[in-house]
């Protein structure tokens, strides 16, 4: 099996890195662990099966918030670095601004800072209060063009894939999907992931094939135990030859 999407308590899941390894990677070819604006580099975890560097940025291009997932790039590229340290910064500052435009107090809020992990006043609905300021959260926390993101994973020796298109690109259609994916010039693909129905997979599939694309494999589980993916794929196809390189 593989999975290159996996979520820990670096970002916004459940599991911590380790355990989730030491729990699952034996029953894996090839992992990686993807947070939002953390870098995972492979090396001092203790596995039993191939490991690479991985993250999640988010960005923007045209008028859609997309997510890029980077992997085997060098997890000490300062360019890099410094696109997540960007993101990071936005994102910390969002959430304060947000807290003290309500009137609710900032101080002890945690390194790790998310939506879901932010403490709010006692009796606050938190579902009620980030739906309120969806746009302004999201608007600083995709402050990247997409552009400079995938430009910084290939500097940094990596490879670029766009994050569950389907899922990012609400309402579009095939021929919508087509045009986004070819003007942003990306050639991996986020194809088998439980964010995606099979009438999506079939959609994606498609414009990989029509445009010699690569697919990638991923849960983007954000739990303890990990999210199964519903698709069968054969790793000796085409499409996979790049996750082929490292098995």
């Amino acid at each position: 099996m593989i999975d290159l999407h996996i979520h820990s308590l670096k970002s916004d899941g459940m599991g911590d890195i380790q355990n989730i390894l030491d729990q699952f990677s034996q029953d894996f070819s090839l992992m990686s662990f993807a947070d939002h604006e953390h870098i995972f580099n492979p090396l001092g975890y203790r596995h039993d099966c191939r490991i690479i560097s991985g993250v999640e940025i988010c960005c923007h291009h045209h008028t859609y918030n997309i997510e890029i997932l980077g992997y085997n790039f060098d997890p000490f590229s300062k360019k890099i670095t410094q696109i997540v340290e960007t993101v990071q910064r936005n994102r910390r500052q969002i959430i304060e601004d947000l807290l003290k435009e309500s009137g609710y107090p900032i101080s002890n809020l945690p390194k790790n800072i998310f939506r879901f992990n932010t403490p709010l006043a006692r009796g606050v609905n938190r579902t009620a209060f980030w739906a309120a300021h969806d746009d302004e959260y999201k608007r600083a926390c995709h402050c990247l063009e997409a552009y400079d993101v995938i430009e910084s994973i290939i500097d940094s020796g990596g490879i670029p894939v766009l994050a569950h298109p389907m899922e990012s690109l609400i309402g579009a259609d095939e021929h919508e999907a087509q045009q986004f994916i070819t003007s942003l010039g990306i050639r991996t693909i986020e194809l088998y992931t439980p964010k995606h129905s099979r009438h999506d997979v079939e959609i994606i599939e498609r414009i990989i094939k029509k445009h010699d694309l690569q697919a990638s494999i991923g849960s983007d589980s954000h739990r303890k135990e990990l999210t199964a993916i519903p698709y069968c794929y054969d790793l000796n196809n085409a499409m996979l030859k790049w996750i082929q390189s490292f098995l």
